[in-house]
């Protein structure tokens, strides 16, 4: 992911330096898919997709290799909890992860929030 840091520099994010963001923005939370239900790492929460709300999304390209792609996902949920969800993208998707967060509806972004 590239963004402008001024007029004249370009600066690449990493999906590590986007997860650190996140979770300084209280998005501490490491969630994951377990029988089609979003649990915390834990395992002692678990949400149903009416259940949480997409915060945002971030998609990143390997250096060297346009097919290494992943997708930062930012969830908060109905009791407010918040964290992150990763997935590979495209060919290498978990089909656990796609199936799941495509059946949420609730997709509100962040107002204020970058996404750059």
């Amino acid at each position: 992911m590239i963004t402008r840091k001024n007029d004249s520099t370009l600066k690449i994010k990493t999906l590590s330096q986007r997860a650190n963001e996140a979770y300084d923005q209280g998005y501490s939370e490491s969630f994951k898919v377990v029988n089609k239900r979003l649990t915390t790492a834990d395992g002692r929460s678990g949400y149903e997709p009416e259940e949480i709300s997409l915060k945002n999304t971030f998609n990143f390209e390997g250096y060297s290799d346009p097919q290494d792609t992943s997708i930062l996902y930012l969830i908060e949920t109905h009791d407010g909890k918040k964290g992150t969800l990763i997935d590979a993208y495209g060919v290498y998707a978990d089909v656990a992860i796609s199936t799941f967060v495509k059946q949420v509806t609730d997709l509100t972004k962040e107002k204020g929030k970058s996404v750059d």
